[in-house]
């Protein structure tokens, strides 16, 4: 799946919202909380533009001011979710020890999104890579 625009351009690379328009009354991140508690308790079926744009109290159109499609939403929402598996568990004991602790932490972030785990990526947003000291000192 490619995440970009058809000009080439990530979601995580363009503005927050268009130019034109009416200073908004949502930010990208509310959008994208609704849209995640649309989710949580309606699963990934229940999150339309229309459904998110209601659940704020703006009009669909209104919505595609910030986001283009609903790919870009599930994108985003996405990268919200799995930001909370920030801080990673600390690294402490062997490296069995530590691979069960991030696989809890992580099974408890698919408990609390299930859609997330149903909803898959090829490209990594920025700043949401793993460092690579974190998961290969638990594999040392």
């Amino acid at each position: 799946m490619d995440h970009t625009t058809p000009g080439g351009e990530s979601i995580w690379a363009r503005p927050e919202r268009g130019r034109r328009g009416p200073a908004p009354a949502h930010s990208r991140d509310a959008i994208v909380a609704a849209a995640v508690e649309l989710a949580d308790t309606g699963g990934l079926d229940a999150v339309s533009m229309r459904a998110v744009a209601a659940a704020l109290g703006m009009s669909a159109a209104a919505l595609y001011r910030h986001l283009s499609s609903r790919e870009d939403l599930l994108d985003l929402m996405v990268d919200r979710c799995v930001g909370e598996l920030r801080p990673y568990p600390a690294d402490a004991g062997d490296w069995l020890d530590g691979l069960i602790r991030l696989a809890r932490h992580q099974l408890d972030l698919y408990r609390r999104h299930p859609g997330c785990a149903t909803r898959s990526r090829t490209g990594l947003p920025p700043g949401r890579t793993r460092s690579p000291t974190s998961t290969s000192a638990c594999a040392s």
